[in-house]
């Protein structure tokens, strides 16, 4: 059995990471496509993280310009797609994985249908109408032979698209799996690691262009930037943003604030495991990311969940949802800050994604 999983981000393959971990120990051939922002340098050129922990053959394709506008974004995709025609045709797979609902993802996936390759799409079915990724995601869907959704309601709505039920699979949330042996780095680790002290009260951010708006949420930044100012008594850990429209400028944004700001760590990437960890350590998390969503409520954490990126998607009751506002979000923390800890139940996690994932691989392949 030949497999081949893309990856086009720090994000994605860090999800990826327990099926990576399963699929090593079994009787089949592996291979690793990165591309995207992965060779990006402007991006932190974050190949370098799958070169330290897959021991695979990793297929390193250039597909990226680090450009942010309309027009280049655009040119990003017209390029992947080109530069997968010709992979496609000089390497075969029996079945490749894809996963969520990036624009670069779609790119490389469409060009494969030509070559009658077979993908297997994880995370399909969902909704979020503030991204154009909601699109992406379900073209993907109609794109892929096999589907390993995060809830019930997702397959649903595949079922919807593709008229049938067939080969598609509930399974929750694959990160989910890593937190079985997961143990966090410490706070005195992560300050070594990464120049972050989390003995300091942190809120751990993460804000991404809303790519449905007009101004892909320029406007919302500035009112977050606003926020974080009035913010008293938390240090700021923001992490970067991903390769969207204006995720170029949304980071030289992030770095000017950061620049001699005492109380602001602006971070490229933790890993998996870092990442976790400062999920972790943090007091609550702010932003529109999907891990605020889909694995926050794991590790008991509150979520300000801001603007319409992630709308559509099944939320844990640790998810607040706001406009943009200062007002706004200075009043949730407030109100977050006197809530008593609690148990908090992840409605994304089913038991165990990777061995249902891998059941249903071999049985489709048998």
């Amino acid at each position: 059995m030949k497999l081949g999983l893309l990856t086009s981000s720090r994000a994605d393959y860090g999800i990826y990471q327990p099926l990576i971990q399963f699929i090593e120990k079994q009787s089949c051939q592996l291979e690793v496509i990165a591309f995207g922002a992965h060779t990006s340098i402007a991006f932190g050129n974050s190949v370098t993280e799958i070169e330290k922990t897959f021991n695979g053959n990793i297929h390193k394709l250039d597909t990226f310009k680090a450009e942010d506008s309309s027009e280049g974004v655009a040119l990003n995709y017209a390029k992947t797609a080109e530069t997968f025609s010709s992979f496609w045709s000089d390497n075969k797979f029996d079945l490749v994985l894809c996963l969520g609902d990036r624009y670069e993802m779609f790119a490389a996936v469409s060009a494969g249908a030509f070559f009658h390759q077979k993908f297997a799409h994880i995370h399909g079915g969902e909704e979020t109408t503030g991204a154009f990724d909601n699109m992406f995601r379900h073209s993907l869907t109609q794109f892929c032979d096999l589907h390993f959704t995060s809830a019930e309601v997702y397959s649903q709505r595949i079922a919807q698209l593709r008229g049938s039920l067939k080969n598609v699979h509930t399974v929750g949330a694959l990160a989910l799996d890593s937190l079985s042996i997961f143990q966090p780095f410490t706070k005195s680790e992560m300050l070594e690691r990464f120049k972050v002290d989390f003995s300091i009260p942190s809120i751990l951010i993460t804000f991404h262009p809303e790519t449905m708006l007009e101004d892909a949420g320029r406007s919302q930044l500035s009112e977050l930037i606003k926020t974080f100012k009035s913010i008293e008594n938390y240090q700021l850990v923001i992490t970067q943003t991903n390769a969207d429209i204006a995720g170029l400028a949304f980071r030289k944004i992030y770095e000017g604030f950061a620049e001699g700001n005492e109380n602001v760590r602006l971070i490229e990437s933790f890993g998996l495991k870092g990442y976790f960890s400062a999920i972790t350590h943090s007091e609550f998390m702010l932003g529109n990311t999907s891990s605020g969503v889909i694995e926050a409520a794991s590790f008991n954490k509150r979520v300000i969940n801001l603007g319409n990126r992630q709308k559509g998607r099944v939320v844990s009751n640790n998810v607040t949802t706001l406009s943009v506002e200062k007002s706004l979000i200075l009043k949730e923390i407030e109100r977050i800050e006197k809530l008593p800890e609690e148990k908090i139940e992840n409605i994304y996690w089913k038991g165990g994604a990777v061995p249902e994932i891998w059941n249903a691989i071999t049985n489709y392949l048998a």
